[in-house]
């Protein structure tokens, strides 16, 4: 059986385990991966590389390593993931979203776009969950780690590197660094470069490899108010006044796209938000939230974060004028007069925040936030919510309790 065809039935045997990220199926497939490359006898004869990393987490997810040795001390890492995304969006083919052939026989063409119905048509594309990000891809490097290690005479090192959780916070290459390094510093490895299988929009043009990658920053911002009820709005700030103008501002803004030889990133959107209510009331939230995704190419992340503290300035000049509008045109047609409270929210990165609170406390403050964070990541596995409630919890030492912006930066970095 050749590479092509080995990789095409690899890849529908790995799809039939339904591995959603941060599902058992996800657990399941990195098994099956690990347990078809111990049955190679390259690996019966040298088990000790050949690794099964588990992950401290819900359903007992895994990184899958492998090496197989060559000529030299250079290396190549195949690097790939082995979580899909859910399959809520197949709608009524839920069903089949696991089964290519099944699904793709049953497809009808008139509800899929232009694109993809030509696809469909002429016959060459399979349809299915994972298929292509990233079971084929997985496959493909699954099949050449088989054939490199039946061979056994090459020039080189690779090392196979199958990840979880890609989906979602990039736990699996997060703990997969230490597996590499660990590959590398017993084996005297000199890595030449990382292979990534992942699909990417091909255009029917020649470019279809992509050499390195962008960066990726996750700013969570966080507009403090001032509470009040639904009834006396005029004696606070509504928090999301402010987020709804820093969300206006930055939700797809060019001027944040980053640009290096002729390539240009995507503007930044928001990936997650809400506020810090327990529950429903009349009153406005304490505080409201939004997470945005903003890739970078030639910025460091200190350009990015002075860049959006600029803007978190401007959207509280913008929030502070909406509101005094707003009180002037309510109080023209109701007659009533109004008092309103001093309003000039200030714009403080997590540094700032936590510099002010040092200077007021000192290093009990100190003590008690890092004994507090201890036990949040034991309990909080999101990475964003225990993000949010570190920033919620460093504010109750602020010495300031008016409005503000705070622009921190979550994980994953």
């Amino acid at each position: 059986m050749n590479l092509g065809d080995r990789a095409w039935q690899l890849m529908l045997d790995l799809t039939k385990f339904h591995s959603i990220s941060q599902s058992p199926g996800e657990s399941r497939i990195a098994r099956e991966i690990h347990s078809r490359l111990a049955n190679l006898p390259y690996f019966q004869l040298y088990p000790s590389q050949l690794r099964l990393q588990p992950i401290a987490a819900p359903n007992n997810p895994a990184v899958v390593a492998a090496l197989v040795r060559g000529k030299g001390r250079t290396g190549i890492i195949l690097l790939n993931h082995h979580d899909v995304v859910d399959i809520e969006d197949y709608g009524i083919y839920k069903e089949l979203a696991f089964a290519p052939l099944e699904l793709t026989r049953s497809l009808d063409p008139g509800i899929l776009p232009p694109a993809a119905r030509g696809d469909l048509l002429r016959g060459d594309w399979v349809f299915g969950r994972g298929t292509m990000d990233m079971l084929y891809g997985l496959a493909l490097q699954l099949a050449l780690t088989e054939a490199k290690a039946a061979s056994g005479d090459f020039a080189g090192n690779i090392l196979f590197v199958s990840v979880p959780d890609e989906e979602n916070n990039s736990l699996g290459m997060r703990h997969a660094i230490g597996v590499i390094r660990e590959f590398q510093q017993v084996y005297g490895l000199d890595f030449a470069a990382a292979v990534n299988c992942e699909p990417h929009g091909y255009d029917g043009e020649d470019h279809v490899i992509q050499t390195g990658s962008d960066g990726k920053l996750l700013p969570l911002i966080c507009c403090f108010g001032r509470e009040t009820h639904a009834g006396a709005l005029y004696d606070g700030l509504n928090p999301y006044l402010l987020l709804a103008e820093v969300i206006r501002m930055l939700e797809l803004n060019p001027g944040f796209s980053d640009a290096c030889a002729g390539e240009y990133t995507y503007p930044p959107t928001v990936l997650r938000g809400g506020d810090l209510k327990k529950g429903y009331n009349v009153s406005t939230p304490p505080a409201a939230w939004a997470c945005f995704n903003i890739f970078t190419l030639a910025a460091s992340p200190r350009e990015i974060m002075a860049k959006l503290v600029r803007l978190c300035q401007q959207a509280v000049a913008n929030g502070v004028a909406s509101f005094h509008r707003s009180a002037a045109a309510w109080q023209s047609i109701s007659g009533t007069n109004l008092t309103l409270p001093e309003i000039q929210p200030q714009v403080l990165t997590f540094s700032d925040l936590w510099q002010q609170c040092l200077r007021a406390h000192g290093e009990s403050f100190v003590r008690e936030i890092d004994s507090f964070a201890a036990q949040l990541v034991k309990k909080e596995p999101d990475l964003q919510r225990l993000t949010l409630e570190l920033i919620q919890r460093v504010h109750r030492y602020s010495p300031d309790d008016s409005p503000k912006i705070v622009i921190a930066l979550a994980p994953p970095f």
